[in-house]
């Protein structure tokens, strides 16, 4: 399969996923949103649904950018791990203005050598490279 073939399908599941979504929109409104608690029930429905529902789109972004650099699911993913580590440890004050300053240095150090223009150079090999996954032609 090429590698459009393969675009074609991921957007075809995602394109189901969120069709199903608004299919099921208005028996949710009338069971779920009509009621103005949240048991534990609705809570977890609440939770498993729009969890999957915006969990998926840091997925497509980061499957059909173009950006090359760091992508937003690694920020997503650092600011989730904070909370975390945050709740963890008692909601310590301590804690989290550790892992904020370690994570502002890198971001100041990245920036820093992006903007200065120092980083490695890439070392030419002629030793064969070995794959897991073997690449994908575009003509086949």
């Amino acid at each position: 399969m090429t590698l459009n073939g393969n675009n074609y399908l991921n957007l075809a599941s995602f394109t189901i996923l969120y069709y199903d979504y608004a299919l099921t929109l208005p028996a949710e409104i009338d069971r779920f949103w009509s009621t103005r608690t949240i048991s534990w029930v609705s809570g977890f429905y609440y939770l498993n649904r729009y969890l999957t529902l915006f969990g998926h789109i840091p997925a497509m972004v980061h499957y059909y950018s173009t950006f090359e650099g760091p992508s937003m699911a690694q920020a997503i993913v650092g600011i989730l791990l904070t909370m975390r580590t945050y709740a963890l440890y008692d909601r310590s004050l301590r804690v989290l203005l550790f892992i904020c300053s370690c994570g502002l240095a890198v971001i100041v150090f990245g920036t820093w050598s992006i903007a200065s223009g120092h980083g490695t150079k890439a070392i030419e090999s002629s030793a064969p490279q070995a794959m897991c996954i073997p690449p994908i032609s575009i003509v086949e």
